[in-house]
């Protein structure tokens, strides 16, 4: 249940990893990071705004697959932008390893 794709990010684009299957939504990562190299071209480069949308779907899906309802809306919208929060913190750790 892993999804793949580039995230526009202030320092660049960053190929996102997400998988949450094992987590609970209020836990932080879940996620791997890179810089995107030339290599990309076979994914659509997302804003963070619509890549907010893709992790909502996602972890609603992972919380309705372990839990067997719907997420709370509260819950939801607070992981998905924890994990916006993470991603950005990490391209600014990272951004001189580009």
């Amino acid at each position: 249940m892993a999804l793949e794709h580039l995230v526009a990010l202030p320092p660049g684009p960053v190929r996102v990893r997400l998988d949450r299957s094992e987590l609970n939504l209020a836990e932080r990562g879940g996620f791997e990071a890179c810089w995107a190299g030339e290599e990309t071209n076979d994914l659509e480069v997302l804003e963070v705004d619509a890549y907010r949308s893709l992790v909502k779907a996602h972890l609603a899906e992972v919380y309705r697959l372990r839990e067997g309802q719907d997420p709370p809306g509260i819950t939801l919208n607070l992981a998905s932008h924890q994990l916006i929060d993470d991603l950005v913190g990490w391209s600014k750790l990272n951004a001189q390893n580009r």
